[in-house]
Order: structure tokens, then sequence, then C-alpha cells
């Protein structure tokens, strides 16, 4: 961080998940009063550093209080600096940098406190963190999930870094694929045969999990879902002859299924509602 620097400014504040903190010259602001934090170093620690929000007019005279960002109340920020040994030591130190937040839920009557902590090295851009954070907290919110089952561990905010083929390819390789032969005994008329492909070890993922479901019900004639395994009837046919019990089919290949699977979930795969499923607990 610039010593000399006094503030970072906003940008996008009034537009749902375009939000951000940035290190832009506030002097050339077309706005009467513009969101800003204000860097306030402790004299006493000089590693330590709070960011205060809140709104400077265009006389400079700064008014703290908490910057509104659609549902989401910014109450500060407090950030580890790096010392000036860190910056000519070869080991690069990782620091902490923390958000508090206000979560409000879609109606504005119910709201979580809500403190979100990320780690940095010294040499990284390190108050653009949270934008990704906030930008889907607010589509979390907008889309009318239930801020009670917020998630945020692990969450993995950013859309533009998401590798959404290691995690479609993952998925896939998690699951286990059986295929089994039926039938079904008609009195009177052709007996019921069919194949049936059953998946199972589903991921927790709620979206991935219903991408790979509506997936799968393309390559069949028949779907049926439960909480952790899909069954897909993949042919279905009739003929007089005896019928049997449900029995395995050992050495059923089902390379092209999965190869047409992967295909179709690439094809649609859609990074902000994976995220925003990945920010809900699963029960």
């Amino acid at each position: 961080m610039d010593s000399k620097k006094k503030y970072y400014f906003t940008d996008d504040i009034e537009k749902l998940g375009q939000f951000s903190i940035n290190h832009k010259d506030g002097r050339y602001t077309k706005e009467i009063m513009q969101a800003a934090f204000k860097i306030v170093r402790n004299e006493c620690d000089l590693k330590q550093s709070k960011l205060i929000p809140g709104y400077l007019d265009r006389n400079k005279t700064f008014f703290e209080c908490p910057i509104i960002v659609f549902y989401i109340k910014i109450t500060g920020i407090n950030l580890e600096l790096p010392s000036k040994e860190d910056y000519y030591s070869s080991n690069c130190k990782l620091k902490k940098i923390s958000i508090s937040l206000e979560i409000f839920d879609k109606e504005f009557t119910n709201s979580i406190q809500y403190d979100i902590v990320k780690s940095y090295y010294y040499n990284t851009v390190e108050i653009l963190l949270f934008n990704d954070s906030i930008n889907m907290l607010n589509e979390y919110i907008e889309s009318g999930r239930d801020i009670n089952k917020l998630c945020l561990k692990g969450s993995g905010f950013s859309k533009t870094r998401l590798d959404h083929r290691a995690i479609i390819l993952n998925a896939v390789q998690q699951l286990t694929f059986e295929v089994y032969e039926d039938s079904s005994t008609c009195v009177g008329k052709d007996n019921v045969f069919w194949t049936e492909l059953v998946v199972s070890n589903l991921p927790n993922n709620s979206y991935l999990k219903e991408l790979i479901i509506t997936c799968l019900a393309k390559q069949g004639v028949g779907i049926k879902s439960e909480k952790s395994s899909v069954s897909v009837i993949l042919l279905r046919y009739t003929v007089w002859t005896a019928s049997y019990k449900r029995r395995l089919i050992p050495d059923y290949n089902v390379a092209e299924i999965i190869d047409f699977l992967k295909l179709d979930m690439a094809m649609i795969f859609n990074s902000k509602e994976y995220i925003l499923s990945n920010m809900e607990k699963t029960i």
C-alpha cells in the first residue's frame, strides 16, 4: 500500500454484480458524494491498518458511515501491512485482510453479521480481493436464497478464475456407473424389457448435481433421481418372451455415455450458478 495514499474509491455501487473497490484517483469523479474507504494507519503498530467506509464530497470532506451495496452493509476493513523487510525478502509472507459485513435478505427484514478473512502476499493488490465476494453475495441474495444457509468457506467467488473444465472432469470422475437389465411380466401381453443406467456418488453441489441429471436425461427415454443417485432408462422394448429378474451387465461399455455427458455439461455450464450453489450449505 502506498504510504501517501489516503483513500480507496469505489465504482458502480448502484449496479448489481459490478461493484468494485479500486485504486482510481477520486479527483475526476462527477459525483457530489463518492463512496470511499479512508486509510487509517495504526501509529502504535505500523503493520496494522484500518479502512474506514464513508463518503467524500467535492471539498474532500470525509463523512464516516457504512457503505451500502444493494443487500450488503460494509462496516469496516482491517488490513495487515507488509514491513519494509518483506519487500526485500525473497520469501513472500502471507498477510491477513478482513472485511466486516451486515448481510440482509431480499426483503430487508432479517440480517446476519459476517466477517470474511483472506490471505494475500505483500506484492498483490490486497484490497481488490473483496470485489468478487461482495458481488457474488449480492447475486446470492438476489437469487432468493436463504442468508442463513450461507457457507463462504472455500466458495471460490471469482467467475473469471473458475476452471469449468476441471470442475466438470473432476465431478464426472467421481461418479460410479453401473448398467442393469430388467423386465416386467405383462399377463396376456408382450413382456416389457429395459436397460437401466445407475449413476451414483453425485456431487454435493446442487447445481452440479442437477446439471448432471439434466445431461444424462438426454441419453435415455426415462429418468428417476434420488438423493445420491440417478437411474436412466437407456432402452425400453416389448417382446413375447420370458421375463427375468434385474441383473447387472458387468461388461457394458459406458465410455460413450461419459463422453457425451462431459460434452453436454461443458456446453451449458453456468459459472455463476455453480458459485451460488457452492455458497449454500448442503443438508
